[in-house]
Formats: structure tokens, C-alpha cells, sequence
């Protein structure tokens, strides 16, 4: 138990680094080349993670064939719906075609690790060796440790209140990926829904050279607050519910 204890603090503090490590590269270039560019090369870092996580999956033997390619009719349509979703900004903002598509891939990058790390690889870790660990503590501590990486937003251009809001709410979501991948038993899906998530999300403050953006107010942290709480409540929570049932039933 304390080798798989050190394995997996060893595995998510040197993603941590990795993070901090490249949005400082992103950073130092984001005055020297185009946005475009800037987003390929998120690309690139965001890619390199999502292949080495893939690889620790297989190594360590938690690759799950159904769980990557059984039913995935769904995931696939979803992705082609956000596709053209996000291709209607070219001609809602002052984007180009370009652009939102470029976003769009490091968007889905990033879902693609992120849920390849913590919903699947990390739960794995502590499912096949933390038995006296129950299920809902297992999603609670995952999630948690989800919301933990958002803190790296103190490490970019990024004011507090975002920064907490972020966090508050990569908890949230995190727990409902994790009961949405117990229920569906979908990967694709979740990494899709994730990338759409961080589209919507992430959106104003990439382009926000063609809007009017402000740091965040303590009314941004109080609505947004309350966004997150009438999420939980109406989503997260009956999600879970399901989601446990399904898991005893799989016992």
C-alpha cells in the first residue's frame, strides 16, 4: 500500500510540475508568436501527457477495452455536435475558422489527459489497491485531487477569484465525470463532454482580446458559487445517487 501510496504522489506531483513548467513556457511565448501558434504548442504539451498516461495505463494493467471502445455510437455523435457548436463561433465573435478549431483540439487535449489520468488511471490505482477504501471516498479523493491541479492557475495570468472558482468547480465536475463514467462506463464520453466543458469555459478568456474582459469581482465568485451549488444539487447529487447504485449492483 505505501508503494502504490509514494507511486501515485510521485505520479501526480510531477504532473503538477509539468503544468507549472509549460504554462511558463506559454507564457514567456504568448508575446512573440500568434495565438494560433501558442495553441498548437499547448497542443503539443497537452499530447505528450495524454501519450504517457496512456502508457503508464497499459503498463500497469489498467487498460480496459470496454471502458475505451464498447458503445461509443453516443461519445462520437457528441463529439461531431461539438464540433459544429464550436465551428458557430466563426460566426457569432470575431474569430476565424482557424482559430476556434485550433482551441477546440487543445481543449479536447486537455479532457482527453485529464480524464485518462484522474477518472480512469488514478481511481484504478486506489480501487485495486485501497479495498478498504469505499467508493464515494475514492470519487471525493479523486476529485479533490482534480480540483488540486487548478490551483496552478497561480502560476499564469489568472486572479484569485477565477482561480477558486476554477477549483470549486473542477471538483464538482470532477465528481460527476467520475459518476457518469461508473453509470455509461465510457471514456470517450466524459473526455468529450470534458472538452466541451473547457470550450465553453475557457473561451472568453482566450479571446478575450475581442471582448470586453475584467478581472474577476466578488459578484463573479457569489454567482458563480451559486451556479456551482445549484449544479451540485440538481445534477452532481442524483448522478451520484445512480452512480452508487450502479457500483453495488457491480459488486
Amino acid at each position: 500500500m505505501i508503494r502504490y501510496l509514494k507511486k501515485t504522489t510521485k505520479i501526480f506531483f510531477s504532473v503538477l510540475v509539468y503544468l507549472v513548467v509549460t504554462q511558463q513556457v506559454t507564457l514567456f511565448l504568448e508575446d512573440k508568436l500568434d495565438l494560433v501558434f501558442i495553441l498548437l504548442i499547448k497542443s503539443a504539451f497537452k499530447l505528450s501527457l495524454l501519450i504517457w498516461v496512456i502508457w503508464i495505463i497499459l503498463k500497469d494493467g489498467y487498460f480496459n477495452k470496454d471502458l475505451f471502445f464498447r458503445n461509443q455510437v453516443g461519445s462520437y455523435l457528441l463529439i461531431i455536435a461539438i464540433g459544429y457548436f464550436s465551428l458557430q463561433f466563426t460566426f457569432s465573435q470575431h474569430v476565424t475558422t482557424t482559430e476556434v478549431l485550433v482551441f477546440l483540439l487543445s481543449c479536447g487535449l486537455t479532457g482527453f489527459f485529464e480524464e485518462a489520468l484522474f477518472r480512469v488511471y488514478l481511481f484504478q490505482i486506489l480501487e485495486n489497491n485501497y479495498k478498504s477504501i469505499s467508493w464515494n471516498k475514492r470519487v471525493l479523493v479523486v476529485s479533490s485531487l482534480f480540483g488540486v491541479v487548478h490551483f496552478t492557475g497561480f502560476f499564469k495570468d489568472m486572479d484569485w477569484i477565477s482561480i477558486v472558482n476554477q477549483v470549486v468547480f473542477a471538483f464538482a465536475i470532477g465528481v460527476f465525470f467520475q459518476c457518469l463514467l461508473t453509470i455509461c462506463k465510457s471514456y470517450l464520453l466524459i473526455a468529450a463532454l470534458h472538452m466541451f466543458v473547457n470550450f465553453l469555459g475557457s473561451f472568453k478568456s482566450y479571446f478575450s482580446k475581442y471582448q470586453d474582459y475584467s478581472p474577476s469581482t466578488m459578484d463573479d465568485f457569489f454567482s458563480t458559487q451559486l451556479v456551482v451549488l445549484v449544479f451540485s444539487i440538481f445534477i452532481v447529487l442524483p448522478t451520484f445517487y445512480f452512480a452508487k447504485k450502479q457500483e453495488k449492483k457491480g459488486e
